[in-house]
């Protein structure tokens, strides 16, 4: 068998792959209520897109289409506010009785 043609044999089976690796490897948040905190308003069915932990892209869901192979995450009657944070922490806290009243 020719060298070349075993390589592009090789090469096209495997590009699919490659490829869906490369765009497929998305998350789609669907039909969220987003909470925009520059605009300070509330954007109903809204679509999240997230690549490598990263969002890349927001948009109203009838625009924002999930590509094949991506994986879904329905948010219907769901929100979604970025920088949400639990500020009430309390760091020299001790594990005494008086100061730790979960610790019972």
């Amino acid at each position: 068998m020719n060298i070349h043609l075993l390589l592009r044999t090789t090469l096209l089976s495997l590009l699919p792959s490659l490829l869906c690796g490369a765009i497929c490897a998305q998350t789609y948040i669907v039909h969220a209520k987003l909470v925009d905190v520059e605009s300070k308003t509330i954007k109903s069915d809204y679509t999240i897109v997230i690549r490598n932990d990263t969002i890349v892209e927001t948009g109203p869901s009838a625009k924002v289409r999930p590509t094949p192979g991506a994986q879904v995450i329905d948010a219907t009657g769901k929100w979604v506010m970025p920088g949400m944070v639990d500020a009430h922490v309390h760091f020299f806290q001790t594990g005494g009785l008086y100061t730790r009243p979960d610790a019972l």
